[in-house]
């Protein structure tokens, strides 16, 4: 997760040699290791999976990210492009909605890493036919034009110049995750 939870209890103040130091409670001190990385055990063998990724990267996002007070306008900008990315993804892997469950033209990804600037996404092509592989670029394609259509024109009117979103498909590897 690599956030390191503390509480204001768990701070104080004490004085050595007449010079003032922070303190913090040995047990929340001793919490402090690289499990905050959520990594697992790095020393186990890998497991190969063959894999479709994909990426979807706001142009010139360095640019918009400089514009003036955009401590104002990144938050709520990447706030709605990220909610309305994974809905768009659902939306566009969704073929029919059944009683128990819904039917879909391709897998959902099994693996989203935000990059500062975009969202990468793996699919695992163990589960997918050929034709499910073969969807995957179509639904990339889908989602950078429904952006310029449904959330560029929503969120332009609240921040100034908001980034363009492209995709790139990188095809299928057998990469080593560790589980």
């Amino acid at each position: 997760m690599g956030i390191f939870r503390t509480r204001r209890t768990d701070y104080g103040m004490c004085i050595i040699d007449a010079e003032s130091f922070n303190t913090l409670k040995k047990e929340t001190f001793e919490r402090f290791t690289h499990d905050l990385l959520g990594l697992g055990d790095v020393a186990r063998d890998a497991e190969p999976i063959d894999a479709v990724c994909a990426v979807f990267d706001l142009a010139g996002f360095t640019q918009f990210s400089a514009q003036v007070d955009p401590h104002l306008a990144l938050p709520e900008f990447m706030n709605s492009f990220l909610e309305w990315l994974f809905i768009a993804i659902r939306q566009s892997a969704l073929r029919a909605t059944r009683v128990e469950d819904v039917a879909l033209f391709m897998p959902l990804p099994f693996y989203a890493k935000f990059m500062g600037d975009g969202v990468m996404f793996l699919w695992d092509t163990k589960r997918m036919k050929v034709s499910d592989i073969n969807n995957v670029p179509p639904t990339l394609r889908d989602v950078c034009v429904r952006y310029a259509q449904e959330l560029l024109p929503v969120v332009g009117r609240r921040v100034i110049e908001p980034s363009e979103l492209s995709a790139r498909w990188c095809g299928t590897w057998s990469s080593l995750v560790r589980w």
